[in-house]
This record gives structure tokens, C-alpha cells and sequence, in this order.
């Protein structure tokens, strides 16, 4: 994943199934700073990445968006 962000191809990180994997959003982003050595500011690209890329209704995206700190 580090390459993909480094060359700037739009990346975020998900859980399909969390109850089955015992994984949740924060921990993934937790091992992702810890392993990778993702940014704030990268972790806040993601985020607005995965919204623009999710099946929700676009008003639903924005909604979301509208609460996440903008990406510098």
C-alpha cells in the first residue's frame, strides 16, 4: 500500500467482516500508521477517497464528508 499511496493512486482501507475477523476501521488504521507509517494527513485522504468511492447515495457522502477534517 505504501508504493500505491507514494505514486498517488487513490487507496482506503476497509472490513468487510468485522464480527468474523475481529477487525474494526480504527484498528486497521491503527496498523497502517504503525506499519506503513501513514499520516494524519494521509489517513484524511483515505477517508475522503473510500466516500467518494462507496455505494452510498452521493447526499450520503457528503453528509459524511462534511464532518471529516479537509485534506491538506
Amino acid at each position: 500500500m505504501r508504493a500505491f499511496l507514494d505514486a498517488g493512486v487513490p487507496c482506503c482501507l476497509n472490513t468487510d467482516d468485522p464480527a468474523l475477523f475481529g477487525l474494526s476501521l480504527r484498528g486497521e488504521y491503527g496498523r497502517a500508521k504503525d506499519l506503513l507509517g501513514l499520516t494524519a494527513a494521509e489517513q484524511r485522504r483515505m477517508q475522503h477517497q473510500s466516500l467518494a468511492s462507496c455505494f452510498a447515495p452521493s447526499e450520503v457522502g457528503l453528509e459524511i464528508g462534511a464532518k471529516l477534517d479537509p485534506v491538506q
